[in-house]
Parts: structure tokens; C-alpha cells; sequence
């Protein structure tokens, strides 16, 4: 159905009242499959609805693994913030989605080492590195950053 939508001229990014976009609605649900063909689309993955949540905010908050790998994958900002000042990776972290958040960090880690300027990162990273016997180990450790303003 949502294939017959698209290809008959479906407004992917109109709103509603409250702000939403089609893909937003799929995304809170966990319908990956219907995610993927309004990505594939061009749906804009990064409109804010009327509290400044993205899709990838809703799917996240709403602990859609397989949803926000898609949207991760398709481009959608990580760095965006909700009116709350709250970052995807925030909201996970505060929903105690572990797989999410660790999809978040290795996400912005990649993002970092394809030269995105660190300063739009959700959070600062440290990666360290530790040598064995097997080889070297990579692990991500969170940094707090004071704000300058203070």
C-alpha cells in the first residue's frame, strides 16, 4: 500500500497538526519495512515534529533496534536535538536501551572517522585502546563537557 502511495505522488514530508511525518509513525511502531521504503523514498528523516523529535528520537525512545539501525543507516542526523535539549543518544540512555546506545556511539564513531567535525557529535568520545595477547581491543568511554558559557 505504501508503495502505491509513493508512486501515485504521496507527500512524504507534509505534517500534521502536531508535527509528525509519515515515516515518524512507522517509526515509534517498529515497522522497519515500511521505515526502509519511505527512506528509500526520500522521506526526509530529520523533521522535527512540534517538540523537536525526530524519527530516529521516536524510535529510539520506543526501543525499535532493527528500526533505528535503518535509520542510522539511511542518514538520519544524530546530532539533532528535541526542544528538550536532548540528543537520540540521551533519550536512550535515559530509556536504558543499551543495543541502542551502543548503535548511537559506533554510529558516531564512524561518522567521526569519515571527518565529521566532532563538535556536531551527540556525545564526546574517547576511544581507547588496550594491546593482549590476541590483539588490540577498542572500547568507547563517555566524556562530560563543561559548558563554556559557565
Amino acid at each position: 500500500m505504501v508503495d502505491i502511495l509513493i508512486r501515485r505522488g504521496a507527500l512524504l514530508d507534509i505534517t500534521t497538526n502536531g508535527g509528525y511525518t509519515a515515516i515518524m509513525y512507522p517509526s515509534m511502531n517498529g515497522q522497519t519495512n515500511i521505515v526502509n521504503i519511505l527512506a528509500e523514498a526520500g522521506a526526509n528523516l530529520d523533521v522535527q515534529d512540534n517538540s523537536g523529535w525526530s524519527a530516529l528520537m521516536k524510535a529510539v525512545y520506543n526501543k525499535n533496534e532493527q528500526t533505528t539501525k535503518i535509520l542510522i543507516k539511511k542518514g538520519a542526523d544524530l546530532s539533532l536535538k528535541n526542544y528538550s535539549g536532548d540528543t537520540a543518544a540521551v533519550i536512550a540512555k535515559r530509556a536504558t536501551n543499551n543495543n541502542v546506545v551502543r548503535l548511537l556511539e559506533i554510529a558516531a564513531l564512524d561518522k567521526l572517522s569519515k571527518g565529521l567535525d566532532p563538535e556536531r557529535l551527540p556525545i564526546k568520545f574517547f576511544v581507547n585502546r588496550a594491546l593482549s595477547e590476541k590483539g588490540t581491543y577498542l572500547w568507547v568511554t563517555e566524556t562530560t563537557q563543561q559548558n563554556e558559557d559557565n
